[in-house]
């Protein structure tokens, strides 16, 4: 007998060969709101509508985006109760990440996608305005996943993504591309990728002189200790600093580094060598650093400027530029401490530089270490790439996070990517649309509306159920997110925000965005009712009476609650083309559809004439998306590039 909670160690053959169609379903239905321009539905909100239509349109967005955020990861999560391949190959066309090892940039340094909280901020890079920013991530991603990964190696790129993971470049042309890894066959000269931005935060703007003679310390210095009784003891410690001696040849260097110390306001002590082309001091710095490191560069307090400042600085110091390269400046800083390359990588990278690191090693003695070193080059924000991903099989875990612009900045062995984040695609696109319609700050506080409120904590339960360890129990949890939510919740919504385009021909962008989400989310849905009659029938002793009137019951109060948001997005005036109570027959007729989708009866009593008025939504939502796409004529809709508008084309 099988059972679907336990774990398979045949991949072959399937047991339930039904749910790979759902795999497919997902794939195909694969789309980013990057895709859609939303430049006539600006105008349609902003003129074309009444105050109370508005008013509908207001309310119905912020509902669809406040269920989206709640929603998350659901499905890609069922593999760790389900642990067979099936669920996982559905659940993995959810997964957006990136391999084992992978790390995310911070202003305090590459911290591994495993070690991410909720609390670490994160440098996210926005493609529309080239420029990075510190937030917190809205999404964290830590998942199983077994199936093809997307291979990019090379000397200045290296990456391993799940095939639904985004690749943003820029074209010849200048139209910033946003792409699946899968899509993308080979890499050409035309696709250049972004590596760096402008650094948008206000800080320190120079280096201090102090500062800059912990570089050169770092790089020339070496720290000085007393033997007191066979135990080394640093110098200076009786006086509440650390001694550091520093010995330069170079002209060049030893002009700068006496001003630095007397501009610095150090203690220092001048000493003559046995070689007179030398120059030696002893400076006494505070105790808080070990200056052969830069864990004393703290970025959360500096700009651009500052670090563009330190990069010139190390170079004087520990680096060269290469001659007859002034355009691009290239240059590089060479040490054989990998913490000290990996802050300096991050350093440059915040400067504003493409940045690499290449390791030399060195084999001729046992005791010489790794150089690494570190290029930066002052150039365009974009270099090209020529090169073919390679496929390769993969088992174990995957990160990523998921950021309110929508790309990332990593790094995998040393080399470093620009990238889209875990697309929370649904919530990514009506997130945008409360932007451009200008409905961020109400959707702050949206989670204070009684109406929301009340559907909220009815989403939180099922949400939470799924964490029992009872399997009956986390059944329960599935049956009501897959019936109520998936396949009700947002579906009166999308009826009024389709309606518009139907009955006034306006919001033809916004309409292919629901039209998108609302065949994404009745797959899902289908996908779940699946699930419960495989566990019906394996488990028919689970679903007795006791537990039908469970289920009754939630709809009950599920469907109070999605009356409470109707009633408050109304609460100004129905729309004379779509009334309040034919939407309540459609939302009634979707929870017995659902209900009769797992052999149980019919709930309500439904009004079949005033149903009939909405059949035309259940046609566009059951028809293939290449079939009814082109016919609301969407005219700024320019696939995988930006919008053009007049001014591009005159």
């Amino acid at each position: 007998m099988s059972n679907i909670f336990e774990p398979r160690i045949n991949i072959l053959p399937y047991e339930y060969p039904n749910l790979l169609e759902y795999k497919n379903a997902i794939r195909h239905s694969y789309w980013i709101d990057t895709e859609y321009n939303f430049t006539t539905d600006v105008d349609d909100f902003k003129i074309k509508i009444s105050n109370q239509e508005r008013e509908v349109i207001k309310r119905t967005m912020l509902a669809i985006a406040q269920i989206e955020v709640n929603v998350k990861t659901f499905w890609a999560d069922m593999y760790k109760r389900m642990p067979i391949t099936e669920i996982g190959d559905v659940g993995m066309t959810f997964a957006e990440c990136h391999g084992e090892g992978t790390e995310i940039l911070t202003l305090k340094g590459w911290i591994d996608f495993k070690n991410i909280t909720v609390d670490t901020e994160v440098i996210q890079y926005d493609i529309e305005t080239n420029t990075m920013t510190s937030v917190l991530p809205t999404n964290i991603i830590n998942k199983v996943y077994k199936g093809k990964m997307h291979k990019i190696k090379n000397q200045t790129y290296n990456a391993l993504l799940t095939p639904n993971h985004n690749i943003i470049y820029k074209t010849r042309s200048g139209n910033i591309i946003k792409k699946a890894i899968k899509e993308i066959t080979k890499f050409n000269s035309d696709m250049k990728l972004p590596f760096s931005g402008k650094l948008l935060h206000d800080g320190i703007q120079e280096l201090t002189p102090i500062e800059r003679l912990r570089i050169a310390i770092q790089a020339d210095g070496s720290s000085r200790f007393w033997n007191k009784n066979g135990e080394k003891v640093r110098r200076g410690l009786e006086k509440n600093n650390h001694t550091y001696e520093i010995s330069v040849k170079k002209e060049r260097k030893k002009l700068r580094l006496k001003n630095l110390i007397i501009e610095s306001g150090l203690t220092y002590r001048e000493f003559k060598t046995s070689r007179p082309e030398y120059v030696k001091y002893e400076i006494d710095f505070p105790t808080d650093y070990d200056l052969k490191q830069f864990n004393w560069v703290d970025l959360s307090d500096k700009s651009q400027n500052w670090c563009k400042d330190f990069i010139e600085e190390l170079i004087e110091w520990d680096g060269t530029r290469l001659k007859g390269n002034v355009k691009n400046c290239l240059m590089k800083y060479f040490t054989t401490n990998k913490l000290c390359a990996d802050k300096v990588q991050v350093i440059g990278i915040l400067a504003g530089y493409r940045t690499n690191i290449n390791t030399k090693t060195d084999n001729r003695k046992d005791s010489y270490k790794n150089v690494y070193v570190v290029s930066f080059i002052n150039t365009e924000n974009y270099s090209s790439i020529t090169y073919t991903p390679t496929i390769e099989d993969y088992d174990g875990n995957i990160y990523c996070v998921t950021v309110p612009k929508g790309c990332i900045v990593t790094r995998y062995n040393d080399k470093v990517l620009i990238s889209g984040n875990s697309e929370v695609r649904h919530k990514d696109a009506y997130a945008r649309l409360l932007r451009i319609l200008g409905l961020e700050e109400e959707f702050k506080t949206v989670i204070d509306i009684p109406a929301i409120g009340n559907r909220i904590k009815y989403l939180k339960k099922y949400l939470d159920g799924t964490r029992s360890k009872d399997n009956k129990m986390y059944t329960k949890s599935v049956l009501l997110f897959s019936l109520f939510i998936e396949h009700v919740s947002l579906f009166s919504q999308f009826l009024i925000m389709m309606s518009f385009n139907k009955e006034k021909n306006l919001f033809k962008g916004i309409s292919n965005v629901v039209e998108a989400t609302s065949k994404e989310e009745d797959i899902h849905g289908n996908f779940g009712v699946e699930i419960i009659n495989i566990i019906k029938a394996e488990n028919p002793e689970w679903f007795d009476k006791e537990f039908e009137d469970l289920i009754y019951s939630a709809c009950q109060k599920a469907y109070i609650a999605e009356c409470g948001i109707l009633d408050w997005i109304f609460e100004n005036g129905e729309l004379e083309f779509l009334s309040k109570e034919v939407i309540r027959q459609f939302i009634m007729n979707r929870f017995n559809n659902s209900l009769k989708k797992i052999g149980m009866n019919n709930l309500f009593d439904i009004n079949e004439q005033l149903l009939e008025q909405t059949h035309w939504f259940d046609v566009e939502i059951t028809a293939t998306k290449e079939g009814d796409f082109f016919y609301k004529k969407q005219i700024d809709y320019n696939k995988k590039s930006k919008s053009i508008t007049e001014n591009d084309l005159f």
